[in-house]
């Protein structure tokens, strides 16, 4: 079933801070009450039958610097693109912004491939790949 996806309310970013915990992540435990503020729809989540499936936090800090971090999929629902629809939803919020994220260096690269994309036109003759979301640990 195709998800929705959606800004999270307070206790939805309450559930994803404890879905991160529970991956032994440390997501600072009063990061989200000092995120939120700065951009209130920064936080994205995708839901089917209302229930959270995955989320991410793609936080805009004005017209030139994004953030992006905390995405992460619930274990029973990955591989099944839940992943790549809040992935997606949130670069697309940040399309405009010099991004910044946590996470791996496998996630970092995966970033800097989208970016360097972003930036070059291939020839007619080159082959663009592009790091697939799903790539990310714990999501998609």
């Amino acid at each position: 079933m195709k998800p929705t996806v959606r800004a999270l309310s307070p206790p939805e970013l309450a559930v994803l801070i404890d879905w991160a915990a529970a991956e032994g992540w440390n997501p600072g435990l009063d990061d989200a009450a000092a995120f939120r503020p700065t951009d209130p729809e920064g936080f994205i989540g995708a839901f089917v039958d209302n229930e959270m499936t995955a989320a991410i936090s793609a936080v805009a800090y004005g017209g030139n610097f994004g953030f992006i971090g905390l995405y992460i999929c619930r274990p029973d629902m990955r591989g099944k693109g839940h992943g790549k629809a809040v992935w997606n939803a949130g670069m697309a919020r940040l399309a405009a912004e010099r991004s910044a994220s946590t996470g791996s260096p496998r996630s970092w690269r995966i970033i800097a491939a989208r970016d360097s994309a972003r930036r070059t036109k291939p020839s007619a003759s080159a082959a663009v790949s592009r790091p697939r979301p799903s790539e990310a640990k714990g999501c998609a």
